[in-house]
């Protein structure tokens, strides 16, 4: 298994997602004209991960915009790592949101009600970047 690094567009975000560490980081800008055909390669990489997880898993969302279609492929990729969880092993997922973006808050509100995981909403401020990147 390779770690997973795609950089950002103007219109899909940048993708780390590291086996090694058990962080998988969603950053940028998600509203690509196809986004099941972006976030194709995500949910492949995270059924390889569920297979032979961490004992901690850390799905970490920094949106700046993101669409509806991306929104359904975030909680698709959660449904997928949810079998993580059915081994009795941890993830968390935290959305992030710039201390000053309300909408962006109250979107990844919205999105926890639906989630397959519980969602942790944490303002930017309050993030150890280390962890993301």
């Amino acid at each position: 298994m390779e770690i997973l690094k795609i950089p950002a567009t103007n219109n899909t975000p940048s993708i780390n997602f590291d086996h090694l560490t058990g962080v998988l980081g969603i950053t940028g800008r998600s509203f690509p004209e196809d986004a099941f055909a972006f976030y194709d390669e995500l949910f492949r990489w995270a059924e390889m991960y569920a297979e032979m997880p961490l004992k901690e898993t850390f799905i970490v969302v920094n949106m700046d915009l993101i669409n509806a279609s991306s929104l359904k492929c975030i909680n698709k990729l959660s449904s997928i790592l949810k079998e993580v969880e059915t081994k009795g092993l941890m993830v968390n997922m935290q959305w992030i949101f710039h201390d000053e973006d309300i909408e962006t808050k109250v979107l990844g509100e919205s999105f926890s009600a639906f989630a397959e995981l519980p969602v942790e909403i944490i303002p930017e401020s309050a993030v150890n970047k280390s962890k993301i990147n």
